[in-house]
């Protein structure tokens, strides 16, 4: 069925309390469709009556495509009934990380929906929780997440580095971080902020081959339209990654885009491509020209660039 606001929450509930799991689990995936397209308000009654039919596939279904905040944290800490100890069931557990509509909860006081922030600190430092992990940095709707993530802002200030680049490379191929609301209301605070994130990072990340490898591909990944621009001169950012050598393995194994180039190479002309001028005294300043006799150089003319 076509989900709207018309037909009322009673014969709604009455007919998907009727239907079999299989359907249910299928009409659950085209709410959760409506629900991030409209303004549609979200049923808590519809969910906390479906889980209580305690059925597998629609509970599951209720993790994966559900709103309610209250009926995400009990499957969350459901215990698996497949195995012969008591444990969370863990495909309950990734599909509630999964599901994008949970952490774009405005009033919510994690930074990912029902998930406390110190858990998923746990998720980012240690090596226990790796599939915890790829799920959430891979959410659509974790756009406030990444933003603290690459900002390093508490609780996200302290982590490791190897952590911290970790976290980065997996969360490349998230479309979040091109996802950009803003409108003629007001800007997208998160979507600024993040773009304020990524230049953060190529200012701390480690300059080492694996921190080239997250930047390298991060910077593949986003939008030029939505990069932003440095508001300050970025030459000591490009000089730390220009003194990077990686070793012939790195270059053997970890190939770039551009075939006359490797990939610390590549980065550099990508990185000048977006950002090769800057804001200063309410001016354009600009880095490279056309003309220069540095192929990087060139690549930081904006006339060039885009």
């Amino acid at each position: 069925m076509a989900w709207d606001d018309k037909t009322p929450a009673p014969v709604t509930q009455a007919r998907l309390l009727n239907l079999a799991p299989a359907t249910v689990y299928e009409e659950l995936k085209q709410y959760a469709a409506y629900q991030a397209e409209s303004s549609f308000r979200q049923d808590n009654k519809l969910e906390e009556a479906l889980l209580q039919r305690n059925d597998p596939l629609i509970c599951l279904g209720l993790a994966q495509y559900g709103t309610s905040d209250k009926v995400a944290a009990v499957l969350y800490k459901r215990e698996s009934t497949t195995t012969g100890y008591q444990n969370p069931d863990k495909a309950l557990r990734l599909a509630v990380l999964g599901n994008p509509l949970l952490p774009r909860q405005i009033m919510s006081r994690n930074t990912f929906g029902i998930v406390e922030d110190e858990e998923v600190l746990r998720f980012i430092t240690t090596d226990e929780f790796k599939d915890e992990l790829y799920v959430v940095l891979r959410n659509t709707g974790a756009k406030k997440l990444l933003s603290k993530l690459y900002n390093q802002e508490k609780p996200f200030d302290k982590i490791p580095d190897d952590a911290l680049v970790r976290s980065v490379y997996w969360s490349c191929s998230n479309p979040a971080i091109n996802d950009d609301e803003s409108n003629e209301h007001g800007p997208d605070m998160d979507a600024w902020h993040l773009q304020k994130g990524i230049k953060r990072l190529l200012t701390t990340l480690p300059v080492t081959e694996h921190g080239l490898m997250a930047i390298y591909w991060l910077l593949k990944s986003v939008d030029p339209r939505h990069a932003g621009i440095f508001d300050v001169d970025p030459t000591s950012t490009f000089k730390r990654w220009e003194e990077l050598q990686p070793s012939e393995d790195f270059k053997k194994y970890h190939a770039s885009d551009c075939w006359d180039l490797d990939m610390k190479e590549e980065f550099l002309c990508v990185m000048g491509a977006m950002f090769g001028c800057y804001s200063a005294d309410k001016k354009i300043a600009y880095l490279g020209a056309a003309d220069s006799p540095d192929r990087i150089l060139r690549y930081r003319d904006p006339s060039t660039a885009r």
